[in-house]
């Protein structure tokens, strides 16, 4: 590993200092850590974007980041113990002009996420999309819809439940910004 072990408790762990003990417990966290998600952990430590893995690993960027989120989540319960952890701020409630970035940011997420998946039809796939469009209110429709659902690859199913997953962000997003709107008072999480 290149990076220091004061940078690989604060990539693990925002802001936390490690205690002794931490590098030999990152190292055999590290090696109990499935081997895809420990190089794809380590080659993003290491700097590289999320397709930049993807592409050498034949992956989607969403792929290669639940990859990482994965080895996040496993290592954090077996370092804990070897963090001290700063004590939190006050949280603060968001005001409308914080919500108004939120909601910005997580559209252009989800628009990204869409046309990542748009993108990835086949010809055949791009015809059954329209297909089910032009069909409104005809019983067939659903049957077309069968067809391109049928048709989807591993990958698209990820690219499309990533576009799913931005949009339920959206809309969270949106429910905090009706509560400040009405005098509510709302936070991050």
């Amino acid at each position: 590993m290149d990076l220091s072990i004061q940078e690989f408790a604060d990539k693990i762990f925002q802001g936390s200092r490690p205690l002794p003990g931490f590098a030999e417990a990152a190292e055999a966290a590290l090696q109990e850590l499935r081997p895809r998600d420990r190089e794809v952990l380590l080659r993003r430590l290491a700097g590289e974007s999320l397709e930049e893995i993807g592409k050498s690993l034949g992956l989607s960027r969403e792929r290669v980041r639940q990859y990482e989120a994965r080895a996040i989540r496993t290592l954090r319960p077996r370092l804990v113990h070897f963090i001290e952890i700063p004590p939190r701020p006050e949280c603060l409630p968001l005001r409308e002009e914080d919500l108004d970035v939120l909601l910005q940011e997580a559209r252009r997420e989800q628009w990204e996420a869409w046309q990542e998946f748009r993108g990835s039809f086949s010809p055949e796939q791009d015809n059954l999309w329209r297909e089910y469009w032009r069909r409104r209110g005809d019983p067939g429709r659903a049957d077309v819809w069968e067809q391109f659902k049928c048709s989807l690859t591993e990958n698209q199913w990820e690219l499309w439940r990533a576009y799913r997953s931005a949009g339920a962000y959206v809309r969270r997003v949106r429910q905090k910004m009706e509560k400040a709107r009405a005098g509510e008072k709302t936070y991050e999480k």
